[in-house]
């Protein structure tokens, strides 16, 4: 398929996270009104199109990824900014993806 302008065609990531039982109500806070520095390292790792869904302690997240590095490099990256890693992954546990 051609590629218009030279943009990467994204990569599709579906992926469960078990949110920590302790973490929930924190979870919830964060994620109402989100830091521009959290969605700024989103995007700095090429991730687009975020959608999340809660349902208990699981969950369930989508995005597009637009990065030249693998997903997980940009992850492991994304987790060490400092919004980030103070704020985002203390509350996760269990972590499962599918990329397509």
């Amino acid at each position: 398929m051609a590629d218009s302008g030279g943009a990467r065609q994204p990569v599709r990531v579906a992926m469960t996270l078990d949110i920590k039982r302790d973490k929930l109500e924190q979870y919830y806070e964060l994620h109402q009104n989100v830091w521009p520095e959290v969605k700024a390292a989103l995007h700095s790792v090429g991730v687009r199109n975020l959608s999340l869904w809660v349902w208990g302690t699981r969950m369930f997240y989508y995005c597009e990824y637009v990065g030249e590095e693998p997903f997980d490099d940009a992850m492991a990256r994304y987790a060490e900014m400092p919004r980030v890693k103070v704020s985002v992954v203390p509350s996760y546990g269990q972590v499962s993806a599918i990329q397509r």
